[in-house]
């Protein structure tokens, strides 16, 4: 695998770092996680897109994270779980985002927060 210069610079000779390329967060609500989208559980669909074109993934349970505050300026907590997902090329957060859009939509979420490298954004499915 090639080493970005960034990491190669550090090594010594007692290691060697693999890039990653960027890393890419999103938080999606536990009790939604359970909800039903094309014959599975949201979890399982999005564990299964991120496996087929990520090849893996890492998930953290954060409780009452996530506080957000809503157009009537009520604020709401949810338990949450972060998802991340580490790939090389830009090109790669347009898939990601389409399948995000596509579960918030599933589970009725007005939008979903995410990461991409040092830029956030909320997600929005399209109507």
């Amino acid at each position: 695998m090639e080493q970005n210069g960034q990491w190669k610079e550090l090594e010594n000779s007692n290691f060697n770092f693999v890039d990653l390329g960027r890393p890419a967060i999103f938080i999606i609500p536990v009790v939604k996680l359970k909800h039903e989208m094309d014959g599975k559980t949201v979890e399982q669909a999005l564990i299964q897109f991120l496996m087929k074109n990520y090849q893996a993934y890492s998930t953290l349970n954060v409780q009452n994270f996530g506080a957000w505050m809503d157009g009537k300026k009520v604020i709401h907590y949810d338990e949450s779980k972060l998802f991340k997902v580490s790939f090389v090329g830009k090109e790669r957060i347009t898939p990601l985002a389409e399948f995000l859009s596509k579960i918030a939509k599933s589970i009725n979420e007005q939008c979903i927060y995410f990461e991409a490298g040092q830029y956030a954004a909320l997600i929005y499915p399209a109507d």
